[in-house]
């Protein structure tokens, strides 16, 4: 065949014909040899892929390799793998569709499989209030690796000022190989407690009766602070049914807020306390008067005595009453 000719793999039959410049003397000729022509190997394009994380499938991203010729790779380790950590090696077997003119051709990359990290996924608990310990409520944090043990920062148990706190958590995994150490942060806020009054509604007093540690004697959950009572001690209530009311200021503010607490206090009437001496003895024909009729008490009021003033009394012991 001519120069330019591609030929086929195998053993080949090259042909001349020979014309002489001068025909006159010369007649033409012709030869022939044998070429061989092997088959080709051919040539495979794999760049190194990029690192991966470990649990990462091996897909066309890694298993890539190219070359001229229609034919099939076949990757060593196959796609949809995974690789455990460290420095990989992968390879390719090219098989040439045209199995005459081509070999099958390997060729082979490395590929750096590093640790994964673990996704923490804790999501910011709910508010609490001062004194409540922290739980398993708070400390809730879960990974998408499951075996591996979560240590916390602060741990169960610690009760918090009251503010605003960071809450750490350290995950490490039972596969320490192929899995990294992993940390999250969440914000815990501790809201001031509010401290329970407890306060007994007081027995009724009688009008009079100045207010006292008798109906003043609210106690407090919370051990230190102070109470203030409205009406204070001291106070003489009107008749009827009074409320009383008390602000207790705890003396740690920073965790506790003030509270407020109410009862009922029956303030009943006072029974006017009445002196009237017994009157001097008097003789028949004397009408009554202010000599006799002089009861007295403390309140304002209207004395109505029976019999009235003016009444001249049969002679005997005779009974004289007032209704103030």
């Amino acid at each position: 065949p001519a120069a330019g000719t591609v030929l086929t793999a195998g053993t080949q039959t090259l042909s001349v014909l020979f014309t002489p410049t001068d025909a006159t003397d010369y007649t033409t000729a012709t030869a022939s040899v044998s070429l061989t022509v092997h088959k080709a190997t051919p040539t495979i394009t794999w760049a190194a892929p990029a690192a991966i994380t470990y649990g990462t499938a091996l897909s066309a991203t890694q298993l890539d390799a190219t070359t001229t010729p229609a034919g099939t790779f076949t990757y060593t380790p196959a796609g949809g793998t995974v690789l455990t950590i460290g420095t990989r090696s992968l390879s390719v077997l090219f098989t040439p569709t045209d199995s005459t003119d081509y070999t099958t051709a390997t060729a082979t990359v490395s590929l750096t499989v590093n640790q994964a990290t673990p996704i923490i996924t804790w999501a910011t608990p709910a508010a609490i209030t001062y004194g409540t310990a922290l739980s398993a409520t708070q400390l809730d944090a879960t990974s998408n690796v499951a075996a591996g043990t979560f240590s916390y920062i602060p741990g169960a148990g610690t009760v918090f000022t009251a503010g605003s706190h960071v809450l750490t958590v350290l995950f490490t995994p039972t596969d320490t190989t192929d899995y990294a150490l992993a940390s999250a942060t969440v914000t815990l806020t501790v809201n001031q407690a509010t401290p329970v009054i407890t306060w007994n509604a007081p027995a009724p007093i009688t009008y009079g009766t100045a207010l006292s540690a008798i109906q003043l004697n609210a106690t407090s959950s919370v051990p230190a602070g102070t109470f203030t009572y409205t009406p204070a001690a001291g106070t003489v209530l009107a008749g009827g049914t009074q409320t009383l009311s008390v602000v207790f200021t705890p003396v740690d503010f920073t965790d506790y807020t003030t509270a407020k607490a109410t009862v009922s206090l029956t303030v009943n009437k006072a029974a006017p306390s009445i002196t009237w001496a017994a009157p001097a003895a008097i003789t028949y024909g004397t009408a009554l008067s202010a000599t006799q009729l002089n009861a007295k008490t403390t309140p304002a009021g209207t004395f109505t005595y029976t019999p009235a003033a003016g009444t001249v009394l049969t002679a005997g012991t005779q009974t004289l009453s007032v209704l103030f």
